[in-house]
């Protein structure tokens, strides 16, 4: 019985000593758990102040384009400015207007416009009056170039063809080669006159005609060269306005 009480007592003072000892212990468990939670708190602040900063950077993203847009095109416009005052770009300009209000070929009571350079462009109208369609190739002479497909003329369709001076070559229905060729030389050798024929020379594919500014005209086979040396075949013009009207029968 003695015993069991002593062990009893014991185990009092163990206990007792346990949470004295916790008692002591508390506060720095307490302090740990603060440090922990601000740690924890200043974490969670720092989260939140990068997810507004990249807010604020997404926000002014567009505003950042927007500028840099702007300054694009002011630098566009610019350029474009400078270019348009060029003198390069004035001629183009004037050649691109001169296309565009040209008088229709029956009108021949007006002359020809110049070009500011000084050069006179000759004007050809293509009309075709067959019932299939014209291939209208062009082939300058002394170039080294293939014929140049131009335009597909569809029956009762047209085309304007506008030759500088110096151009010198010929138009036919398909690639040359055995067909008629309407041939024409533009201010060459004489800077007065303007050369132009029909020719059956390499071949035939139907009648051709030409009306001049001057209001001759030709027809093949009976008005075409038949030989290459037939010179009584070539016809001049010694400066008449108008267009040369040729036609696909």
């Amino acid at each position: 019985m003695q015993q069991s009480l002593a062990y009893l007592s014991l185990g009092l003072v163990v206990l007792c000593v346990f949470t004295q000892a916790l008692s002591l212990r508390q506060p720095e468990i307490d302090r740990q758990r603060r440090a922990v939670t601000e740690e924890n708190q200043e974490q969670l602040n720092a989260e939140q102040d990068q997810a507004q900063g990249n807010k604020e950077v997404t926000q002014m993203t567009p505003s950042i384009s927007t500028t840099a847009s702007s300054d694009v095109k002011s630098e566009e416009d610019g350029k474009k400015n400078s270019f348009e005052d060029a003198p390069w770009y004035q001629q183009c300009k004037a050649n691109m207007e001169f296309y565009s209000n040209q008088r229709k070929p029956e009108d021949k009571s007006e002359n020809m416009p110049i070009l500011s350079s000084g050069m006179a462009l000759t004007h050809l109208v293509f009309k075709n009056h067959r019932g299939t369609n014209v291939e209208l190739f062009k082939t300058q002479n002394g170039m080294g170039q293939e014929p140049q497909l131009v335009a597909t003329l569809a029956p009762g369709q047209t085309h304007d063809e506008y030759l500088l001076d110096g151009w010198a070559g010929n138009f036919s229905n398909g690639a040359p080669g055995k067909n008629t060729l309407f041939e024409i030389s533009i201010r060459t050798d004489d800077k007065n006159q303007i050369y132009y024929d029909l020719s059956n020379v390499d071949g035939s594919d139907g009648v051709m005609s030409v009306q001049a500014p001057d209001g001759s005209s030709l027809q093949s086979p009976k008005d075409a060269y038949q030989y290459s040396t037939d010179d009584t075949k070539t016809h001049g013009d010694g400066g008449q306005t108008g267009a040369y009207v040729i036609g696909f029968h």
